[in-house]
């Protein structure tokens, strides 16, 4: 079953130099616990460390965007034209600007980094070269201190995470992956929306499970 989780943790990026991403994709709930729960896809935006994930829920439409140079993230709420700030996450650059050909030590310096104290018993391995959603991929393996698996598929180009599953089968894949320039207007705060201090509830669609090196929540 797919577990719930800070959405910030999954779509902060990470601070620093950013290579020049730019594309677009569906990120589709996938497994048994995707099905039973008949999660929406979300649409993403990805541009030059920078990211816009649309989201639906019964408070109506969602969109964070997060700018991975300064670590800030918002939640923007377009029905009510209200917006606010997201606690930062730096864990979740596990999923953007990965070494696809050598992700373990990234992923483990990220979750030591975050304070997870089971980094330490993760074991983390290369697989091989595979598909996904008709673009080259490298998969890894990783292994809890408690004996669970996780799964992730890093594209070759876009040096991005596109496919996550657990030990359950229930994970993201990224479809619908389309190359090219971003209007920068995505990424951008609306102009006349009102500021909100207070927390609101998270959305309904719960992100994908931690990437490997992360602990499950």
């Amino acid at each position: 079953m797919l577990k719930p989780a800070l959405l910030a943790a999954l779509i902060l990026l990470p601070a620093g130099e950013a290579l020049a991403q730019q594309f677009s994709a569906e990120m589709v709930p996938v497994g048994p616990g995707a099905e039973q729960a008949k999660l929406p896809p979300q649409k993403i935006y990805v541009a030059n460390g920078k990211m816009r994930t649309e989201m639906t829920g019964p408070g109506g439409p969602r969109v964070v965007i997060a700018d991975g140079k300064t670590g800030i993230a918002y939640m923007i709420m377009p029905q009510q034209k209200t917006y606010m700030e997201l606690p930062r996450r730096n864990e979740a650059a596990a999923w953007s600007q990965i070494d696809p050909e050598n992700a373990c030590p990234q992923w483990e310096a990220l979750a030591k980094k975050s304070g997870q104290r089971e980094a330490e018993g993760w074991d983390c391995a290369r697989i091989r070269e595979e598909p996904v959603a008709n673009r080259l991929a490298v998969k890894y393996e990783a292994t809890s201190p408690e004996g669970e698996r996780f799964f992730a598929w890093v594209d070759i180009e876009l040096r991005f995470m596109v496919k996550t599953l657990d030990g359950d089968g229930d994970g993201m894949e990224l479809r619908d992956i389309r190359e090219g320039p971003q209007p920068q207007t995505l990424f951008e705060l609306p102009q006349g929306y009102k500021k909100l201090e207070m927390p609101i509830p998270q959305p309904l669609t719960p992100p994908p499970p931690p990437p490997p090196g992360a602990r499950k929540p």
